[in-house]
């Protein structure tokens, strides 16, 4: 904060190149002890680099991460899998806070992090072709305002943005959309989503991951060069949402 420095994402995600090169293989658990961090654009400028991302939605109280309990655990099982760790650390996280601090932890398959861009690609594409009818802009709209946000407004609960859009849209196509975006965060035996909670009011119906959207203004002049925003059409969408 005071020297005006940090780390954006294709920053961090050079550092992590050279870290994984560096041990030879991905890192098994990556976490953000941070706010606002667990989003889709996050999670995919990371693939190939980690195998589990830990972070938060929300903001997180200045304690931030139980490390005494989180490490107890670590070393009395050495052997354990990176999945059930970042698991444990969520629970872990969780329990150290009481609804009043009002938290948010999940943790996620950055392996399945393609199947989610592609579901979202798709969602794009059929909310892009619809965006003219009148109708269908205002479930959009109403969509988007309705959503599980954070304290950062332009972050947008992926799951429940979702499923509020699709029981708002009538376009066949956009309702099918939702429910594959909805399916690949947490569908299957192999969800992205692998361990979610959530303490707090106003935090109810966050479901694990966010994503960038504005709802006022344009959008962020270096959204376009994220990695996610180069392999969807999530970019395009906000901007035709912002100039229709």
């Amino acid at each position: 904060d005071t020297n005006r420095d940090f780390l954006d994402n294709a920053e961090l995600k050079r550092v992590l190149q050279k870290t994984a090169k560096a041990a030879g293989r991905p890192i098994d658990v990556f976490g953000m002890d941070a706010c606002l961090m667990n989003m889709v654009e996050v999670t995919y400028q990371l693939r190939g680099l980690v195998g589990h991302i830990v972070a938060s939605e929300e903001l997180e109280p200045g304690d931030g991460w139980p490390y005494d309990r989180i490490l107890g655990d670590i070393a009395a099982t050495p052997a354990t899998r990176g999945g059930d760790i970042a698991k444990k650390i969520t629970a872990r996280y969780l329990a150290s806070y009481t609804a009043a601090d009002g938290v948010t932890n999940s943790a996620v398959d950055v392996g399945r992090v393609d199947a989610v861009a592609k579901a979202v690609d798709k969602l794009a594409g059929a909310c892009i072709a619809v965006l003219g009818d009148d109708a269908e802009y205002a479930a959009f709209n109403k969509a988007l305002k309705a959503s599980q946000r954070f304290d950062t407004k332009d972050f947008v609960d992926l799951g429940d943005f979702s499923t509020q859009l699709a029981s708002r849209t009538t376009d066949a196509a956009v309702k099918q959309a939702c429910q594959a975006v909805l399916s690949a965060l947490t569908g299957g035996a192999s969800p992205f989503i692998v361990a979610e909670g959530h303490k707090g009011v106003g935090l109810s119906r966050a479901t694990g991951t966010s994503i960038y959207f504005p709802t006022a203004g344009d959008a962020q002049v270096t959204y376009s060069s994220l990695d996610f925003a180069k392999a969807t059409r999530w970019g395009t969408l906000i901007t035709l949402f912002q100039k229709a």
